[in-house]
């Protein structure tokens, strides 16, 4: 981690390392002057490709930050969802996050709304190990409506999905950060390489093609396509 010590030194780290996610402390947001020159700079700073965090006490430090209009990708309350693993959870979702939504935006546009929404669900879980009722109970669902709902639209199982967007998550950061795919692969929870080579075989087969983060794209894209409806006869 690394320290900023002003908005302006904080928009040359974020432009340094884009798509990394940067926390705002309300705290260091409360001791600046609206009129400051430092923070009339961070209002016309494109903040876009930064995951802003936002760790807020309360409304008063959401007004504050409110003075340079920053889009916050995560929201973070003391005392609810600011334990380590959670911080750190939240972090790892918010890596490149621009990345995700664009993917989503590109799902949403061509799918049937139920497909986009499942695929937000089990890309937010694709960080660890994961269950088709954890995802199903975020979504209100049983276990078993959800998988007729996928079947009714088109779509694969559930697991199948969950295994790509897993694949896809580790693929997507091991580019991201230039670090080995065993090596990320291993910190998102699979036990050795091995598993993880073998999980992407089935998924893409055994000739995978590129098998990188855009291949994964479009697999996932093609994946949850609705179905061009049947012509007339």
């Amino acid at each position: 981690m690394v320290f900023a010590s002003s908005w302006v030194e904080l928009a040359e780290f974020c432009l340094r390392h884009r798509g990394s996610p940067a926390l705002i402390d309300p705290a260091f947001a409360a001791t600046e002057d609206p009129a400051s020159t430092d923070l009339t700079r961070a209002s016309a700073h494109d903040w876009s490709l930064t995951p802003l965090i936002h760790f807020a006490g309360g409304a008063g430090d959401q007004q504050r930050l409110e003075i340079v209009n920053l889009p916050f990708a995560a929201h973070l309350r003391p005392g609810v969802d600011d334990d380590p693993a959670a911080i750190d959870g939240t972090i790892l979702r918010c890596i490149d996050v621009g990345r995700v939504n664009n993917l989503i935006d590109r799902v949403k546009r061509r799918s049937d709304p139920f497909a986009w929404k499942l695929l937000r669900h089990v890309l937010d879980n694709a960080f660890g190990a994961s269950s088709v009722s954890g995802i199903a109970t975020e979504l209100k669902l049983t276990e078993r409506a959800l998988q007729r709902r996928c079947a009714a639209i088109g779509i694969p199982r559930p697991k199948r999905l969950m295994s790509l967007a897993r694949v896809y998550t580790v693929e997507r950061l091991a580019e991201w950060s230039r670090q080995k795919t065993g090596n990320v692969a291993l910190v998102l929870g699979f036990s050795d390489y091995s598993n993880y080579r073998r999980m992407k075989r089935q998924l893409l087969g055994r000739t995978v093609g590129r098998g990188d983060a855009g291949h994964l794209e479009e697999v996932i894209i093609r994946t949850l396509l609705s179905p061009s409806p049947s012509p007339a006869r």
